[in-house]
């Protein structure tokens, strides 16, 4: 038994270095997207991170919960924001490592529990099993955007906590429990890993349908009192979950979310999501691997062709699942469904992402590691030299992706050619190409696209418009498509509000070049303000702010305060400086006194959030005392 052991904790060893060998290309990448978001409060002195973490626990950065632990982790390495993603990522990579031992760890338990005496009994298959579900699943290139996109921590530490809380299950149900009263401290224990996992990210709660699963599945023991308090544990918290849940599925929060489908036909074409999932964790294909699919075709229809094979797809593993005598495999693909239950089904989400398959594709891994069981078992030298072509193709399939991954012009220009009618991937190569300094070769990349996607996309008209103006570059075709759209067109809104604010700092910083076209830019604006006002109000409060601002920088002062009026009546509170100046411009005295007594008192109320403001507020103070003691003033 010692031995056996040892020479598989070599093996386990042997994968974890090869993994460490391929991913190491990949650690001198970049920061991306989100990861500004969610870092951007981070300094290089602890002692000012430390005091930001009550605000960030309770601020919901990623979610309502604010996912606090994988926040929270972002202080355990050596603080290179922005600088340096290499310490983020090396991080993530160790946790991938680890995750890898509690998959090693999870299979062995579930072979022994749940394969037939004389395979649980042969410690050989076993620890076999153990170790190709771990090295498939560790080595499979899918996981690379988890891992190495620095934010999707989230996901990884997730893993974790649900891997060790189904480790600690399967070890409880190995023993008797005399009564109801000694199942409370397991279970407390039980439900602190979940709960970290759900502090992690929400969909660690699916755990509370797993474990029925896994107990309805279990042959021994028959502890009766362990299966009902697992029953009861699970239901209650499945309801409150369902009750949480249920409002999500109205229409209006997903056109409140900027999609242009309904829930019908977001779980239409979730069935289609999944075989593209499964077809990518069975024979992957890194050219189709990116963090952006906005172009996905919705599914509106039963009828559709594409739908209908994938339902017949799916309902074949389900059926294959239900008639199965090899619990494995049943658990497997039964394990695949419940963790996309939450990000595949109703939620107003973007539609396909890959690290969604980061825990779910480990139940197809576990299928394909019995069926390899169960022919090592008959033909073990054949066997042998068949698992050699899938670890050989993930590994070379892996190093090639964490190559593209080292660097962001190349992963930009991996995601575009292998998807040039994607919107948001062409945004990304338009913005690289801006920050390298190269507008001429930014604009002549956008008006290069093909028509038919630029017709239908606000955002790739507003860049062309914003580096075209700078240039002086004839920008007539794209404002009239940007008019034409903003009248007729629903834009994701963390797409518009971002491009919108850029395109006006742009023209900000440019106004006497882009003097002529920004009167166009003001009524697009208000076009999209018209449509967004009831449907999503804090991003026509954002657009507006952006026409103060634009108003400001061409010394419209009045048609300014206009505007910032109007966005902090919507709740930009922080504009309230800007409203106390500007009435200062206009001889308002009275009124800037009003504005400023309520800045006051808003500091107060919430100072760890407004205290920026106390150095403006100082200066304007002082500002109306001047004014007020002017001759001629009473």
């Amino acid at each position: 038994m010692k031995t056996i052991d040892n020479i598989y904790k070599f093996y386990l060893a042997a994968i974890l270095l090869l993994v460490l060998l391929l991913y190491l290309p990949a650690l001198n990448g970049p920061f991306l997207y989100d990861d500004h978001t969610n870092l951007a409060w981070q300094s290089k002195n602890y002692i000012d991170n430390l005091s930001n973490i009550p605000r960030l626990l309770t601020s919901g950065i990623s979610s309502e919960l604010g996912r606090p632990v994988a926040v929270l982790s972002f202080l355990f390495h050596p603080m290179t924001y922005p600088e340096s993603a290499t310490p983020y990522k090396l991080f993530n990579l160790i946790l991938h490592l680890i995750n890898t031992i509690l998959v090693f760890i999870l299979s062995k338990q579930l072979f022994t529990k749940f394969t037939v005496s004389q395979l649980n009994t042969n410690l050989k298959l076993t620890y076999n099993f153990a170790l190709v579900s771990a090295m498939l699943w560790a080595l499979h290139p899918l996981f690379i955007s988890s891992t190495m996109y620095v934010i999707q921590r989230m996901t990884l530490l997730s893993f974790l906590f649900s891997l060790i809380a189904l480790i600690y299950f399967i070890s409880i149900s190995e023993k008797k429990w005399p009564t109801y009263f000694t199942l409370v401290k397991p279970i407390s224990i039980l439900s602190l890993f979940i709960l970290l996992g759900v502090l992690s990210k929400e969909n660690a709660v699916l755990i509370l349908i797993v474990l029925p699963v896994l107990i309805f599945n279990l042959k021994q023991p028959e502890d009766s009192k362990l299966k009902t308090a697992i029953y009861i544990y699970s239901a209650i918290g499945m309801l409150l979950l369902i009750i949480k849940l249920m409002p999500y599925a109205e229409y209006s929060r997903h056109l409140n979310a900027g999609y242009h489908f309904s829930v019908i036909e977001r779980l239409l074409t979730q069935v289609t999501v999944l075989v593209e999932y499964l077809k990518q964790i069975v024979v992957p294909d890194i050219g189709a691997m990116s963090l952006h699919h906005d172009n996905y075709p919705i599914v509106r229809s039963v009828s559709d062709m594409q739908f209908m094979f994938s339902a017949f797809v799916l309902s074949t593993l389900l059926l294959i699942a239900y008639f199965t005598k090899n619990k494995i495999i049943r658990i497997g693909i039964l394990w695949f469904f419940i963790w996309h239950v939450l990000e595949s089904t109703f939620l107003p989400l973007i539609l396909y992402f890959e690290h969604r398959n980061y825990l779910p594709a480990l139940g197809l891994i576990w299928v394909v590691a019995s069926l390899y069981i169960y022919s090592f078992n008959k033909f073990p030298g054949a066997a042998k030299l068949l698992l050699i072509i899938p670890v050989a193709y993930l590994s070379i399939s892996t190093l090639a992706l964490t190559g593209i991954w080292s660097k962001e012009s190349s992963l930009i220009a991996h995601w575009h050619e292998n998807n040039p009618d994607s919107e948001r991937i062409s945004l990304a190569v338009f913005n690289n190409l801006v920050t390298q300094g190269d507008n001429e070769a930014a604009f002549e990349f956008i008006s290069s696209l093909d028509y038919r996607l630029l017709e239908s996309s606000l955002i790739l008209n507003f860049a062309q418009i914003s580096v075209g103006c700078t240039l002086n570059k004839d920008v007539d075709e794209p404002l009239q498509l940007a008019e034409h759209l903003s009248n007729n067109y629903q834009i994701s809104s963390k797409l518009i509000k971002g491009v919108h604010t850029s395109v006006h700092q742009t023209l900000r910083r440019n106004i006497a070049t882009c003097k002529d076209i920004y009167p166009r830019i003001q009524q697009i604006s208000e076009n999209l303000v018209s449509r967004y006002n009831q449907i999503q109000p804090a991003l026509a409060r954002e657009i507006i702010a952006n026409q103060g601002f634009l108003y400001l920088s061409d010394n419209n002062i009045s048609m300014a305060l206009v505007k910032f009026e109007e966005a902090y009546v919507k709740g930009r509170k922080d504009l309230i400086i800007a409203l106390v100046d500007l009435n200062l411009r206009l001889g308002n005295i009275q009124e800037a006194e009003k504005h400023l007594f309520i800045a006051e008192r808003l500091v107060e109320k919430n100072y760890e959030r407004y205290s920026n403001m106390l150095p403006a507020i100082s200066v304007l103070q002082q500002k109306i005392f001047n004014d007020k003691n002017k001759p001629g003033n009473f």
